[in-house]
């Protein structure tokens, strides 16, 4: 990226919070929204493969004490 498009983004940016003052806090709600989300996603998976490899390891017990 040179100093010119660097400039032009820094422009478009500083225009685009000018127009709409709570642009950055819409901006930033979003990315906390789909962080969050990311990570219950990640706990629940952790917890759903946890049960699973229990059942599994139940399973496992049961059919080798038969």
């Amino acid at each position: 990226m040179t100093k010119t498009e660097n400039r032009t983004t820094v422009a478009a940016v500083r225009d685009i919070l000018l127009s709409n003052p709570d642009a950055l806090r819409v901006m930033i709600r979003a990315v906390m929204q789909q962080v969050l989300k990311a990570e219950v996603d990640e706990a629940i998976g952790q917890k759903r493969a946890s049960a699973r490899w229990r059942r599994s390891a139940i399973a496992l017990v049961i059919t080798a004490a038969r």
